[in-house]
């Protein structure tokens, strides 16, 4: 009887500790995704805006480079500040009703400080939202 007992206790010191190496492993898998999280590349171009879920698009444009945010609760945005080519097909008609097809082009950029502004009030589509619009007339 001495050995089944013994074996019993081996046993479930065993499975005591796996449960703990398992707590460790899960704790240290929610650490790594807690610090994934929290961390952002914003590219060469572009600005981070920063939104949370708690206060809506803050005024604080970010730089390029390595971001931290609050993980879960605030979302980084890219905006793309680089010279953009908008290109549109336009037709006309002139006095002597002849039709004119013409492609028009324009250069533009979202000013970097800016950025911030422009997502808040016009969203990420803006060159669908204004610039196309604006050049058709």
């Amino acid at each position: 009887m001495a050995s089944f007992d013994q074996d019993r206790l081996v046993g479930a010191d065993i499975v005591e500790a796996a449960l703990g190496r398992a707590k460790y492993i899960a704790g240290a898998i929610a650490l790594l995704l807690l610090v994934w999280n929290s961390v952002e590349s914003i590219g060469a171009g572009e600005r981070g805006v920063v939104f949370s879920q708690l206060g809506g698009v803050k005024a604080l444009v970010l730089d390029e480079g390595l971001r931290f945010k609050i993980p879960f609760v605030e979302t980084i945005i890219p905006m793309d500040v680089k010279i953009q080519k908008a290109e549109t097909s336009s037709n006309a008609s002139s006095q002597d009703l002849q039709t004119i097809d013409a492609v028009i082009a324009v250069n533009y950029h979202i000013i970097p400080p800016a950025a911030n502004q422009v997502y808040q009030n016009v969203g990420v589509l803006y060159r669908e939202r204004i610039i196309e619009p604006a050049v058709q007339e």
